[in-house]
């Protein structure tokens, strides 16, 4: 199966504007126009680019390939776990460890964002350990933060400002409150919540947001340990 976010080197979870300045930019580069090497190369990586933009920021096409790559990934994941998921947690600890060893500043780097999210922080280290630029790290935690705190509390700064403090501060459930106010604003939807299952309840006509639904459920199931179902 053809991984159209790694073709634009994006997350699964990229905006849309993230993938548009993706193309944009790769499109450029390697535009047979402009490629200096093989041009075959180059219009391999073009057809490619077009196929991974048209479905990625069509909405309708998205959520069908969304499903389709996370049955597929569930598929190797469960294919690949008995035999190695030991030696690759290993691998990874020691590389985190080596890294933080010969860069200690990570260590604070990575406190400072577990203070907001525990997930959040351990993207940081996947993506360092993935990337090794270990030297542009305070960079990439600002990045990373910057994105998690426009998610969840949205564009306004203020707004990101004060989730951020509720996080930091430890007041979960103020934060939560927040990040769902402010989501309904953005979003046509409505929010409700059982307390006999402690489950949230999300019925929205704009099929953009079943991009984040499963975002937000994992925001609210982290910071206040619900069930989700």
């Amino acid at each position: 199966m053809k991984d159209h976010y790694r073709t634009l080197g994006l997350h699964f979870d990229a905006d849309d504007i993230v993938i548009r300045a993706a193309y944009k930019a790769l499109s450029q580069k390697y535009h047979p126009d402009k490629w200096q090497d093989d041009k075959s190369e180059a219009n391999r990586r073009m057809q490619d680019l077009n196929i991974a933009y048209e479905v990625l920021s069509d909405i309708s096409k998205r959520l069908k390939y969304n499903q389709e790559y996370l049955e597929f990934k569930n598929q190797i994941n469960a294919q690949s776990t008995p035999f190695d998921s030991t030696r690759v947690s290993d691998q990874y600890s020691n590389a985190w460890s080596s890294a933080c060893e010969q860069h200690p500043d990570l260590v604070g780097q990575f406190n400072e964002l577990k203070l907001i999210s525990l997930t959040l922080a351990n993207q940081f280290k996947d993506e360092l350990i993935s990337s090794k630029y270990f030297d542009e790290s305070s960079q990439i935690k600002d990045k990373l933060e910057l994105q998690y705190l426009r998610k969840f509390f949205g564009e306004i700064k203020e707004d990101q400002e004060l989730g951020k403090s509720l996080l930091v501060n430890n007041y979960k459930k103020p934060a939560v409150e927040l990040a769902i106010y402010l989501m309904q604003k953005q979003f046509d939807i409505s929010v409700d919540y059982d307390y006999g299952r402690s489950q949230y309840t999300f019925t929205h006509q704009d099929g953009r947001f079943r991009l984040l639904e499963t975002d937000y459920l994992n925001f609210i199931s982290e910071h206040l340990q619900l069930r989700q179902e």
